[in-house]
């Protein structure tokens, strides 16, 4: 199933899902672009939303409005629908009415995988490289990796910092998409915040993942572990592809979301 979290009110961009993007509200737009995968039901705390939603012929469910996260929000929904703990859930965000289909469907295999192998995994993820340029845009954000491509650290800033300040560095950008099951949805949930989710809320920077540091109770180095899969044009390949910034849909939509700020 994919759950597209709705919040109404943007701290940023208020009423942005609402936006006009080819004829269609931004939310629905996002809905169509990836209904030919799965299910979609829209998460949101607005009745405005839900009777939209059924307008076009989407399911939806109302949440609490007082969710600090999509993840929080999807995870309150996904509990009112009673799925199965196994089922795979996508996160697709509600402001990515061009998000690539083979993205999201690379992320679903990918849990599936998960799945069939047991493997230690709470959340799956995608990044792409960028180049040093765009990792100076706050609006892309940023994700450190281990040597395993294990997410470490979500960043609005330019990390990691080359003091050299190649031209050639490149960084990874991270895709807001994600992926679990019901049953480690709801583990994730449960873990404590980061002191870096509250300081990143301030800073308007809300990488949801920031609150998976560690469990109650449990001493570091104890933390969630996100497992990552890069797309390219070829498909899920071990490494990101640089893409084409004139006609990548992905980049196109991040410069359509500056200018409509």
């Amino acid at each position: 199933m994919i759950i597209i979290p709705a919040r109404l009110n943007s701290s940023r961009f208020a009423n942005k899902i609402l936006v006009d993007i080819l004829g269609l509200p931004m939310v629905i737009r996002t809905a169509k672009q990836v209904s030919s995968l799965d299910k979609v039901v829209i998460a949101t705390d607005s009745q405005e939303v839900i009777d939209l939603a059924s307008q076009y012929g989407f399911d939806a469910v109302m949440t609490s409005s007082s969710h600090n996260s999509g993840t929080d929000r999807i995870n309150e929904a996904v509990n009112i629908l009673n799925l199965s703990d196994d089922e795979i859930i996508v996160n697709v965000q509600g402001d990515e009415p061009f998000i690539e289909i083979e993205v999201v469907q690379a992320v679903i295999n990918r849990v599936k995988q998960i799945k069939e192998n047991n493997e230690d995994i709470m959340i799956t993820s995608c990044y792409k490289e960028i180049s040093s340029e765009l990792a100076d845009d706050p609006n892309h954000v940023k994700v450190v990796l281990d040597e395993h491509s294990n997410a470490i650290y979500f960043s609005r800033a330019k990390v990691p910092y080359h003091r050299d300040h190649h031209e050639v560095s490149s960084y990874s950008g991270h895709l807001g998409i994600y992926g679990f099951t019901k049953k480690s949805l709801n583990a994730f949930c449960k873990l404590n915040s980061s002191k870096f989710k509250s300081l990143d809320i301030m800073a308007k920077s809300i990488p949801p993942l920031f609150r998976a540091t560690r469990p109650a109770n449990e001493p570091p180095p104890c933390k969630a572990t996100f497992t990552w899969v890069c797309f390219s044009r070829n498909g899920v390949t071990n490494k990101a592809t640089k893409r084409d910034t004139a006609t990548d849909p992905e980049i196109i939509n991040s410069f359509w979301a500056l200018a409509m700020k």
